[in-house]
């Protein structure tokens, strides 16, 4: 089931992404990224924990998927642009995380609601809903390192903000 599920998440970041000048960056825990071109993709195949990208040419890379930090459609920014920030409404920091996570919340008419952490996968780890001040901190010391999505709630507004833990 849970390959099942990588696999319906892959194909559809590969839909909604498009394919034209796409890449897949694979970032694993320790070592380098590795990119994959999403036209010379010829299958990605999960099997014991592991995902097998097999390209066109006959090559492949076989990953460990509790040994990988993330895997994405678009570039990992190490960094938030200014105008793109201006355009959230929230903020996670630090980003990579240790043991506590912040919330800076810019939307001075409305406090945050509700927070959750899930896994990568989509599995919900962590939900909150009463919050002291308009700036929360949420303890993650206890998930393992790796890639995680944070969906804030403040009134109308949400956003979902990926983190790294270390």
């Amino acid at each position: 089931m849970k390959q099942f599920k990588l696999s319906l998440l892959l194909l559809f970041g590969m839909a909604f992404m498009g394919v034209h000048a796409q890449n897949m960056y694979v970032m694993p825990n320790a070592g380098t990224q590795s990119v994959y071109s999403v036209a010379n993709i010829q299958k990605i195949t999960f099997s014991g924990g592991n995902m097998l990208v097999t390209n066109t040419t006959g090559g492949y890379g076989t990953f460990a998927l509790a040994d990988n930090r993330y895997v994405k459609f678009a570039d990992f920014p190490l960094e938030v642009a200014s105008n793109e920030m201006a355009n959230n409404r929230f903020l996670v920091y630090p980003n990579p995380v240790g043991s506590v996570l912040n919330i800076a919340n810019y939307n001075t008419t409305q406090t945050i609601s509700q927070l959750a952490i899930y896994s990568i996968d989509g599995r919900l780890l962590l939900a909150q809903n009463a919050f002291t001040g308009n700036n929360p901190q949420v303890e993650v010391s206890h998930l393992p390192a790796g890639s995680y999505l944070c969906k804030i709630v403040a009134g109308t507004q949400t956003q979902t903000i990926q983190f790294l833990k270390q």
